[in-house]
């Protein structure tokens, strides 16, 4: 189930291409002072709900349905377009991407801006609602269950507790939404950044991206810029807008442990067949010891964290007594104290994450479900 507070979305509205702007340090950022951000956000932010509501109608589950994803491409062509970018679409083995560009006058620099279309695969029986499809407004009662309200109560004084459940309401149709609001708002306002704007936007994220590395080889070109702003990653614990100034990469595998060549009793070959699932637990909790500290030799050699960097994150304003309470937690990997008791810290070095599907199992293409990688 994805839920996203409209409140949220109104307040990123305005901020979506202004931190953009700020970036670059350049262009008519001056003229969009905190004021004039709240100012934009309230008069275009019905707009930004209609713009969202109709988004959020088109299927995007690229790893059962692969042909709906050329309805949401159509859509952001479309909507794209209409604010003044040219679109092309960059031809993939599987489905294409979709580039967006538009270019300032004079300008020579060049923003380039990833935004993800696809969703996770979805079960509808798993949905409270008609459909994951159909979005609904829904608030909560003292009990704790959502329940379902007009959606049309979203155009009047809206509650900044409420929640938008549909399938990619957060992750991640909401900050296309979102960005596409902003552009329309800059553009009504006359805050025109004098840098070329290039967008690029992937249609299998959930998947792994898997065309996306050759795709980047293939158009380079294309897809030059001096700055890369990712529409991704989740917002503080506050509900803040944030800007994020750094990513951890990854690398994945999948580990298979093999048994016999069907499943056998227990009570016939205990303790003389291997059991696949034990030699698979017991290489993962190899790999990490009981404070979370991985144990793969040389793993963290070459990671340091300089004194500025260590001041600047201790600076963040976490609640961790809040963030364990709101994940459902008692207790933290120790090695998120190590070595200077800040979670900030913990969060930009190198981990290692595994999920496992049950014997026998064995997807015909890898999903990219939290933690990654899949062994199995």
């Amino acid at each position: 189930m994805t839920a996203h507070p409209p409140a949220r979305t109104a307040a990123l509205l305005g901020l979506a291409l202004a931190g953009t702007l700020a970036a670059t340090g350049r262009g008519d950022a001056q003229q969009l002072d905190r004021d004039r951000l709240q100012a934009l956000t309230d008069e275009f932010v019905q707009f930004g709900f209609q713009t969202y509501h109709e988004f959020l109608r088109l299927p995007n589950d690229a790893a059962n349905h692969p042909d709906d994803l050329d309805t949401v491409i159509q859509w952001l062509e479309v909507a794209f377009q209409a604010r003044g970018f040219h679109t092309e679409r960059l031809p993939t083995p599987s489905i294409d991407l979709l580039l967006a560009e538009r270019t300032a006058p004079g300008a020579d620099r060049t923003v380039l801006i990833y935004l993800q279309a696809d969703g996770q695969p979805v079960d509808t029986t798993a949905w409270s609602q008609a459909s994951p499809w159909t979005p609904v407004l829904k608030e909560q009662d003292e009990s704790g269950q959502w329940t379902e309200i007009p959606w049309a109560r979203l155009y009047g004084d809206y509650d900044d507790e409420w929640r938008i459940f549909a399938r990619s309401a957060a992750d991640s149709k909401g900050p296309i939404a979102q960005f596409l609001t902003a552009l329309t708002a800059m553009d009504e306002a006359g805050a025109k950044p004098d840098f070329n704007i290039k967008v690029i936007i992937d249609t299998e994220e959930e998947l792994g991206s898997p065309p996306l590395p050759e795709a980047v080889r293939r158009f380079r070109d294309k897809l030059a810029a001096d700055m890369l702003v990712i529409f991704d990653g989740p917002p503080h614990a506050s509900g803040q807008p944030t800007l994020t100034f750094g990513a951890r990469g990854i690398a994945s595998l999948t580990l298979t442990t093999f048994g016999p060549r069907a499943p056998q009793h227990s009570g016939h070959y205990g303790n003389y067949l291997p059991n696949p699932a034990l030699r698979l637990a017991q290489i993962l909790a190899s790999m990490k010891d009981e404070h979370g500290r991985v144990t793969i030799p040389s793993f963290y050699d070459g990671i340091t964290i300089d004194d500025e960097t260590r001041r600047i994150l201790s600076r963040v304003p976490d609640d961790e007594v809040e963030i364990q309470r709101a994940m459902g937690v008692a207790k933290v990997d120790s090695v998120a104290r190590w070595p200077d008791r800040c979670r900030r810290h913990s969060s930009i070095r190198p981990s290692t994450s595994a999920g496992c599907g049950p014997p026998g199992w064995a997807p015909s293409r890898a999903p990219s479900s939290r933690p990654r990688p899949r062994p199995r």
